[in-house]
Parts: C-alpha cells; structure tokens; sequence
C-alpha cells in the first residue's frame, strides 16, 4: 500500500538538504524490497508485533536523533504510524 507513497516521496526528496545520501539509499532499498516481496519471511514476527517494534524503534530513534517521524512523513503514512497502539 505505502510503496507507491514512499517512492514518490523519495522522487521528490532526491534533492533535499536534510537528507543524507545513505538515507535516501536506505529507502531506495526499502522501495525495491517492497517491490518483490509478496510474504515475510518463514521467521518473521506476527505483523501487529512488527507495527509495535517499528514504532518503538522510531520513537526511540525521533527521541535520540532531535526528529519527527510523523512531521518527516505527513500524510496517510503518519496517519498509520499514530494509529499504532504501543
């Protein structure tokens, strides 16, 4: 669902200050893997887990690094982010 969303993001972002080459690669990598895989993987966690241990980790991340998860992806994507129960 978001692929689309974050790939026309990235297009847009190409030329943006605030992010850092290995940044945009990182979501580049993101939108290919997104672009091929139709199941996780055998190990992979229950998908309410995953939600819970994403948002944890932006959180802690957001806190650490001064930044905004939901701000830096406004729109459908923050509406998802912020809907998640943790």
């Amino acid at each position: 669902i978001y692929r689309e969303q974050i790939k026309e993001w990235l297009g847009k972002s190409q030329n943006a200050q605030h992010l850092h080459d290995m940044e945009k690669s990182s979501v580049q990598r993101l939108v290919d893997y997104l672009e091929v895989v139709d199941v996780p993987h055998a190990k992979a966690s229950e998908f309410k887990v995953n939600e819970r241990d994403f948002k944890l980790f932006f959180q802690q991340y957001d806190q650490r690094r001064d930044k905004n998860f939901a701000q830096t992806f406004p729109g459908p994507l923050s509406d998802w982010y912020e809907s998640i129960n943790v």
